[in-house]
Order: structure tokens, then sequence, then C-alpha cells
């Protein structure tokens, strides 16, 4: 089940390199002209690594793709918990079964009021004793705290 579900994002070393290429060219050409200097000079690609890495790791950390699977006793009466916990956090159910079928995955997108705050969808996998959800980790994180 968790194959099916991680192809939905990437993971920690993507993200991070997304992160950090992007910050390591946009710093390095940045501090070449407010500094006045070559970028030949090396000081403007070692601020760019510096900040590279900085920015990786924090793109990394909050919007890599995380899966959590959690276990669960009532399968119809966690689906509605889930439901009104995404829909309080801005998310609503597209294009799938009004209930939860097995091995199949229901997918959650920002509303249109709120797609410009949030980060990504959020795709759940039911099957009969746990539940797998995957998202960005920040996304999973704020789930896990109403959840509990």
């Amino acid at each position: 089940m968790d194959n099916d579900i991680q192809q939905f994002g990437p993971g920690f070393l993507p993200t991070f390199l997304y992160y950090f290429t992007g910050m390591l060219v946009i710093t390095t050409l940045i501090s070449a002209q407010v500094l006045h200097v070559s970028i030949s000079t090396g000081t403007p690609i070692q601020l760019g690594v510096i900040v590279g890495l900085a920015g990786g790791l924090l793109g990394a950390a909050r919007n890599r793709t995380k899966v959590v699977t959690l276990p669960i006793k009532k399968r119809d009466g966690f689906a509605e918990q889930l439901e009104d916990t995404l829909t309080d956090l801005g998310y609503r159910k597209i294009d799938t079964p009004a209930l939860p079928v097995d091995d199949t995955v229901t997918v959650y997108e920002p509303s249109s009021a709120t797609k410009w705050f949030l980060a990504g969808r959020v795709y759940v996998q039911f099957s009969k004793k746990q539940v797998t959800i995957a998202s960005r980790a920040s996304v999973i994180k704020r789930i896990q705290a109403v959840l509990g």
C-alpha cells in the first residue's frame, strides 16, 4: 500500500536539491551584483552555497512528501473525522467515491478560496485496519495535530 501512495511526490533528497539549487543560483547572481564582484572570485558562490544549504534544508523539511500510516478501529467514524478535519483545514474531496473503498486513493485539494495559501493535495488510502495519508510534511503535521 505504501508503494502505491508514495508515487505522489518527492521525498527529502529531491526536494532538498530543488530548493538548494534554486537558492544557490539566485543568491550567487544577486550577491555578485550587490557586492559588485565577479562570480569568478568565489565569494558569491560561497554565499550561494551557504544560503542554498539553509534554503534546501528548510524547504525539504516543510515541503517533502511525507507518508503516514495510522491504525483505525472504526473505519466509517474515522473517515468522517478525517473528512471534517480536512474540510476545516481548507481541503475538499475531488473525483472520488462518496464512501472510502479499500486500496482506492481519495484525493483532496485546497478549496478555491484557499488554494493560493495551502500546499498541494492530500492523498488518502484506506485498507481494512489502517489509513495511509500522503501530502507535504507541513500538511501531515497539521493533520496529525488535529487527529491526535
